[in-house]
C-alpha cells in the first residue's frame, strides 16, 4: 500500500502571513506531495514567548488561511505541538507523529534561516537521517546539500515580526496577510 505523502510546515504563524502560504500552494501546485500540514508550535525553544499570540488564536488564524487557499482540501493545522510537553523539539514530534500515522510518510519544510540553524536542534543528525527536508530560499541564503532546496519557489519577502511590528504602529497589513486574517487580528485587538 502506498504511503500518503505528507509534508510538514513547522512554525509559530504568529501570524501566518502570505510568505508562508506562497510556498505551502507552491509545493501543492507542483505535484510533490499529497498534503501539507502546518504544524503550530505552542513554544518554539529558540524564540521568546512575550509577542506570542496565544494557542488558539494562532491555530485559528491557520484554519482560516486554509478555508481561503484553493488547496483547501489538500492542507490541514496540526496541533499536535500542544499535546506534547514544551518547549517543542521536532525529534518528539516526529516521534508521535510517526507513532500515530504510520500510513503517511513525513517530510519537513522550513524556511532558510531554520536550515541555518539546524545543527542547534535537539537530535539534529537523526532528523536529517530520517527526513528530507526541502527548503524556501531567501534572498541572498545559502543552503547545503543537506537540504532538497526549492529554487524555483516564488519569493515573497515578508515576516511574522514585520507583521507585528507594523500592527503595533496602526499600519495596515492588508497586503501581507489573507483577508480573515487581517480581520481577526483587528477583531482581538493581536499585538497593539
Amino acid at each position: 500500500m502506498r504511503q500518503e505523502r505528507v509534508i510538514l510546515y513547522f512554525g509559530s504563524f504568529n501570524p501566518i502571513h502570505n510568505g508562508h502560504m506562497t510556498v505551502a500552494e507552491y509545493v501543492l501546485a507542483e505535484g510533490m506531495f499529497d498534503e501539507l500540514w502546518f504544524v503550530v508550535s505552542p513554544q518554539n525553544p529558540f524564540k521568546p514567548l512575550g509577542m506570542l499570540a496565544e494557542g488558539e488564536v494562532r491555530l485559528e488564524m491557520v484554519r482560516r488561511v486554509i478555508a481561503e487557499s484553493e488547496y483547501a482540501d489538500r492542507m490541514r493545522v496540526c496541533d499536535v505541538e500542544f499535546e506534547l510537553p514544551l518547549p517543542s523539539f521536532t525529534i518528539n514530534t516526529m516521534n508521535e507523529l510517526e507513532r500515530r500515522y504510520e500510513d503517511k510518510h513525513f517530510s519537513i519544510l522550513m524556511g532558510a534561516d531554520s536550515a541555518a540553524s539546524i545543527e542547534g536542534w535537539r537530535d539534529w543528525r537523526t532528523l536529517l537521517e530520517r527526513y528530507e527536508f526541502y527548503v524556501n530560499p531567501r534572498e541572498g541564503s545559502v543552503v547545503d546539500d543537506r537540504f532538497v532546496l526549492l529554487s524555483e519557489a516564488p519569493l515573497f519577502d515578508c515576516s511574522s515580526t514585520r507583521i507585528r511590528e507594523l500592527v503595533g504602529q496602526g499600519e495596515s497589513v492588508d497586503t501581507l496577510v489573507c483577508d480573515s486574517v487581517a480581520e481577526y487580528i483587528k477583531e482581538k485587538g493581536l499585538w497593539r
